[in-house]
């Protein structure tokens, strides 16, 4: 009974192993693009820095392969308005990025007055939206979508100097 529970491991552990090599990699099925939205001022140096640092992670990204998530490969491809650091402009860049260009993802946004006017319209689409909005608005509990994360321009100095 033993030498049967032992064999049925190892039988287990190999189909476990080889599963992989199967069910399909990420190389076999065709690469999809996943897009990220950002809106930053872009007459504002950190808003330029901003943008050239994320293109040029996606092309890093990309010239390695791309990401994998769950076996899926995945190009990444970085759309960018300008908000110029206005509510409304801020809003409409990232009405943009959801009713046109269809991203399920607003990263890197520079600023509490854009980022507290897209809250709702991000909210609303389940948008996920990380930004440094350093206002309370951005975090009242109704808000589920929306992420703080602090600049390290604050903190580090500037990301990015080209």
């Amino acid at each position: 009974m033993k030498s049967l529970r032992f064999i049925t491991l190892i039988v287990v552990g190999l189909a476990l192993m080889l599963l992989p090599l199967v069910s399909g990699n990420a190389a076999a099925s065709p690469v999809k693009t996943l897009k990220l939205g950002n809106t930053v001022p872009l007459k504002a140096k950190e808003g330029i820095q901003i943008k050239k640092w994320l293109e040029l992670l996606a092309e890093r990204v990309n010239n390695s392969g791309g990401l994998v998530v769950k076996g899926q490969r995945y190009k990444v491809k970085i759309i960018s308005y300008d908000d110029e650091y206005s509510a409304d402009t801020g809003r409409a860049a990232a009405e943009r990025l959801i009713y046109q260009d269809k991203v399920k993802y607003i990263i890197c946004q520079w600023g509490s007055a854009p980022i507290v006017a897209t809250l709702q319209v991000a909210e609303k689409n389940k948008v996920l939206q990380i930004g440094n909005g350093m206002t309370e608005k951005t975090m009242a509990p109704k808000w589920h979508y929306y992420y703080r994360a602090p600049s390290l321009f604050w903190i580090n100095g500037q990301q990015v100097e080209f």
